[in-house]
């Protein structure tokens, strides 16, 4: 897989995007802290304002108005857009394009790209749209959804917390919490094909997963 499909990889499991939102996505979306934080805590946001349609080749209006949001930058998020080149493309400034420059193909890129990443990686049949639901997993996982509910809903682009909680609430009757840091770790070691089996990430008790903020530690 390349460079850029593991970002985009990395941008829908880190972010939460679809895979109409990472095709219409430009760089005007893009804003980057001009400052770096030792701890990781401000990295940027994206504005999400439009998306491909499945089947066309045009950027159009998001499904519900409340698709249109401010997601916040996990730092291996913000590692993988600073290290996607900026191509010529058309319409100009698109994060990721086709191979002649246009939007990204979601059939073409489906079979080319996932698919034999998917059959490498030993998860035949694994939809790309699963890592959207991996995102509000791990802000579960975190201790983000039972304490700040409407930020999880406003970072999927739910219109309420109620859909959030309907379809992530079984995560948190299961209590289980990963160590946020130790999961962000993983997720950048795996972009940059490393050994992810390698590295532990602990489980913590349902005590210990509570955050002062939502993006502490981000």
């Amino acid at each position: 897989m390349r460079p850029e499909d593991l970002a985009g990889a990395l941008r829908d499991a880190g972010a939460g995007l679809s895979f109409g939102e990472i095709a219409a996505l430009r760089w005007e979306d893009v804003h980057f802290d001009r400052e770096q934080t030792l701890d990781r805590t401000q990295r940027g946001k994206l504005h999400i304002v439009r998306q491909v349609a499945r089947g066309t080749h045009a950027a159009g209006p998001l499904k519900t108005r409340s698709r249109e949001r401010w997601v916040d930058l996990l730092w291996p998020v913000r590692q993988a857009l600073l290290d996607t080149p900026q191509r010529a493309t058309t319409p100009p400034g698109l994060v990721v394009c086709g191979v002649h420059g246009g939007y990204l193909s979601h059939n073409w890129w489906y079979r080319a790209i996932w698919q034999p990443a998917c059959q490498r990686a030993g998860l035949p049949g694994l939809h790309f749209h699963t890592l959207r639901h991996a995102f509000a997993s791990l802000m579960a996982a975190w201790g983000l959804l039972g304490e700040f509910p409407l930020y999880v809903a406003s970072q999927m682009g739910h219109a309420d917390a109620t859909t959030t909680m309907r379809v992530y609430a079984r995560l948190m009757r299961e209590g289980v919490r990963l160590d946020k840091e130790a999961t962000l770790r993983a997720l950048y070691a795996a972009y940059r094909g490393e050994a992810v089996r390698d590295l532990a990430v602990p489980v913590l008790p349902p005590e210990s997963a509570t955050a002062s903020s939502p993006m502490e530690g981000a």
